[in-house]
């Protein structure tokens, strides 16, 4: 009886890491997360708005630096929004020109609460394991767009308000 239970344990744990070895090294691609309730793909004013001030307020909060965060949203459903995220610090030149001096641009599942407020947040990794953390957090339909609205629109938003919030500030 021993026995018999050590031989299943073995095999649900070999069972669940060769799984997970087969979908980390896209052995089996077309495992991906379904959307959480209808995806639409209307962007929302007041959704941007919340995303775009809780990454300025993470990322400034993390670094002691003031961030301008911009985004273009891909898709939304019940529960997250799908963004391709940009922030980055800037500043003033000497010749009056803003320029940046550290950006950085990344896929993003933005986690929402009911009122619609941003609560977390996931980000594929970097390197190897990128695409299957892609496919992890995102369901196909919006991976599909997302390379379908490949565009720069984050990084041209991105230094507009940074140009706008430093001519404010003057």
């Amino acid at each position: 009886m021993r026995y018999l239970m050590w031989t299943l344990a073995v095999l649900c744990l070999v069972s669940i890491v060769g799984l997970s070895y087969l979908n980390r090294f896209q052995i089996l691609p077309d495992l991906s997360v379904s959307p959480a309730g209808s995806l639409t793909f209307k962007s929302n004013s007041q959704l941007s708005n919340h995303i775009n001030s809780y990454f300025e307020s993470y990322h400034s909060s993390k670094s002691k630096r003031d961030y301008v965060c911009a985004h273009h949203l891909w898709a939304q459903d019940d529960r997250y929004a799908y963004v391709d995220l940009v922030c980055g610090m800037f500043e003033r030149s000497e010749t009056g020109e803003v320029e940046m001096l550290y950006g950085f641009r990344a896929p993003t599942r933005v986690e929402l609460n009911v009122n619609g407020q941003v609560e977390n947040f996931a980000q594929p990794v970097d390197g190897r394991h990128h695409e299957s953390d892609k496919r992890r957090l995102f369901p196909k339909s919006v991976l599909k767009r997302s390379k379908e609205l490949s565009t720069k629109q984050p990084w041209n938003n991105i230094h507009l308000l940074a140009l706008q919030r430093m001519t404010t500030d003057l």
